[in-house]
């Protein structure tokens, strides 16, 4: 059976027609669903978002077992030329917590430093740093 021009063009025409209609407009039902959804996802807060500042203490000490750590944690500044202040009570044993930074636990970058070597190459907090 042969098919004639017309009936080809039948055929490419209800294809066309049949494959435009997937393609067609949401209805007022589904566009009013759809911005629910939206509204809701964008007002509701996720509970593992909301922490409360309090939560996170302040660091008191270190401990790295594996390098040897354990070492006091002093809350520290900087100095009037920019520098991070060191701890006053050991400062070759104890390490500084930049105390206008986050804490470690918080949201960004905690600042933890300490020597690895105090005058005459003697070992301090992070000797076995590596």
């Amino acid at each position: 059976m042969r098919l004639d021009r017309l009936s080809l063009y039948l055929i490419a025409l209800a294809l066309a027609l049949a494959l435009s209609g997937c393609g067609s407009a949401p209805t007022s039902q589904g566009a009013m669903l759809s911005n629910a959804v939206r509204s809701t996802v964008a007002v509701t807060p996720t509970s593992s978002l909301a922490q409360p500042k309090s939560a996170v203490a302040n660091p008191s000490h270190l401990i790295i077992p594996a390098i040897g750590v354990d070492a006091f944690i002093e809350a520290l500044g900087m100095l009037p030329n920019g520098d991070m202040a060191t701890p006053t009570q050991h400062p070759w044993e104890d390490v500084g917590w930049y105390n206008s930074g986050p804490r470690p636990g918080e949201r960004g970058s905690a600042v933890i430093d300490g020597h690895l070597d105090r005058p005459g190459a003697y070992p301090a907090v992070f000797w076995r740093l590596r």
